[in-house]
């Protein structure tokens, strides 16, 4: 085959395809208007003609709502135009259908199958997932807030603040005691608050009146030494630095290194009782 017989094959099948869509939409509206149409064929006399003036009632209301004026306007129409009577249209025949009946069907298709596919999907209670009162989800309670690293920690550290008179808390939210020195609700505000929103301190020493932070303690383990961690060690050690709390990073739980390190940094002489 030559270049140009190629080219028209090419243009000759790229010419089909784009009428091949438009073949199966048009199979599927078929096959969907021949299922209604069996089953409207289908259904018992009563409950068409009950369907068709349901149908029939709502177009009446929807058109009576296009042509309602406000009573003003009504009046001012009711003096400059003089009313014609109403034809009066006889209804019996359009009312009376049959199994055979095809204009039954259009006016079935057209009253109530086609505004069904028309219609936008809307939310409604039925479709919502509603949770209930006392409905028992998937979670359970854990042992511990702690892991066993961690509860050797704080009972240490809890009789080092009983007798140094100090408030001992853990597993805080960095974004409870810090905060960005941008104004609230502002983009940058938000861009370094949602650095410090999930991320956590191990431990913080607090003073027993009001509350605030004089100490942060960081238990550190095996997970420390990858980059990812790091990183986010770094990070945290720069917040700490910008806002003049001291931290202090403990490998292992060690008694003697523990009085040693909070009573430099607290200014206690090392001669206080552990």
């Amino acid at each position: 085959m030559t270049e140009e017989q190629i080219g028209i094959l090419i243009a000759s099948l790229s010419f089909l395809l784009l009428f091949i869509p438009i073949i199966i939409g048009i199979i599927v509206v078929n096959v969907k208007e021949r299922k209604y149409k069996k089953a409207f064929k289908s259904t018992p006399p009563q409950e068409k003609q009950e369907i068709h003036n349901q149908a029939e009632k709502k177009e009446q209301i929807e058109n009576q709502k296009k042509t309602d004026t406000p009573e003003p306007i009504k009046a001012i129409q009711q003096n400059n135009v003089k009313e014609t009577p109403p034809k009066q249209e006889n209804n019996t025949a359009k009312n009376q259908l049959t199994d055979d009946d095809d204009d039954g069907w259009e006016e079935f298709y057209r009253t109530t199958i086609e505004p069904y596919y028309k219609k936008p999907y809307k939310a409604t209670k039925q479709n919502q997932q509603v949770m209930q009162k006392g409905e028992q989800l998937p979670y359970r309670l854990k042992p511990s807030v702690m892991t066993n690293h961690e509860k050797i920690m704080y009972n240490l550290l809890y009789k080092y603040c009983q007798t140094n008179n100090l408030v001992l808390l853990s597993k805080v939210r960095i974004a409870d005691f810090v905060e960005p020195i941008q104004q609230s609700y502002t983009r940058e505000f938000y861009q370094w608050f949602n650095k410090i929103s999930c991320k956590h301190i191990d431990f913080l020493l607090c003073d027993p009146v009001t509350i605030k932070p004089i100490v942060a303690i960081e238990l550190d383990d095996y997970t420390h030494k990858y980059n990812s961690r790091k990183d986010r060690d770094i990070f945290i050690d720069n917040v700490y630095s910008s806002i003049n709390l001291p931290i202090i990073h403990f490998w292992n739980v060690d008694e003697l290194s523990i009085k040693v390190k909070l009573n430099n940094v607290l200014g206690i002489p090392n001669e206080t009782k552990f």
